[in-house]
């Protein structure tokens, strides 16, 4: 333990700026939602105030896009500690107030960092954040952004494994037979197959199954 105490004490001073996020007590939500291009904080003291990024070091960040029209990001929300945000992309903002010349509209990303030209260390919090990663601006920059993702989709698979529902896609169609038993069971249950030792073992979620299994007709 004397050994880890340097590491501990280095970590502890790296991820300093941003454990103001840990355990805060997030503002209260916006009632109201501004629809103008670009990004607006929504702060504690019930202030609404165009911005260009989000000014804290560290936020939990959501992107939202619209399929159907592009892949490009439609909206995004952001929380602090200390405020919220939101930002609406040009195109939604001309579609909405049905803007004729809504084809010369660019498309657009989103910006982080914003005029923040030291690019001082931000950390963002995400779900998937690789599918919101890719919309943001300041990741295609030739110089490094600052930016730190945190992923809590892969934390917890790395914890807690692939969930019942994601075990299920990946098995359905597919029949697994028990070794020895000579039983086949369909792909459509849930299961986890241990490939060192051929053992099937029923995933220990049942009420997750039923969407998925057959009728007993």
């Amino acid at each position: 333990m004397q050994d880890a105490i340097p590491l501990l004490r280095l970590s502890g001073h790296m991820h300093s700026p941003h454990r103001q996020l840990a355990g805060a007590q997030l503002p209260p939500i916006p009632t109201s939602w501004a629809l103008t291009p670009g990004w607006t904080r929504y702060g504690a003291d019930g202030s609404v105030t165009p911005v260009a990024s989000p000014e804290e070091t560290a936020i939990v960040f959501d992107v939202e896009t619209c399929i159907s029209d592009s892949e490009d990001p439609a909206l995004a929300t952001a929380v602090s500690s200390r405020a919220w945000y939101g930002w609406v992309s040009a195109r939604l903002h001309a579609l909405a107030s049905k803007s004729p010349a809504i084809e010369a509209v660019p498309r657009t990303l989103i910006p982080l960092q914003g005029a923040d030209a030291h690019k001082t260390p931000r950390l963002v919090v995400g779900h998937s954040v690789s599918y919101d990663r890719q919309r943001v601006l300041d990741e295609y920059a030739l110089d490094a952004s600052g930016l730190r993702f945190l992923d809590t989709m892969a934390l917890h698979m790395a914890t807690s494994g692939t969930p019942c529902r994601k075990h299920v896609s990946a098995c359905a169609g597919a029949c697994v037979s028990i070794g020895g038993a000579g039983e086949v069971l369909s792909g459509l249950f849930c299961y986890r197959v241990c490939i060192c030792t051929t053992v099937v073992e029923a995933c220990p979620c049942p009420l997750e199954w039923a969407p998925f299994l057959p009728s007993p007709d």
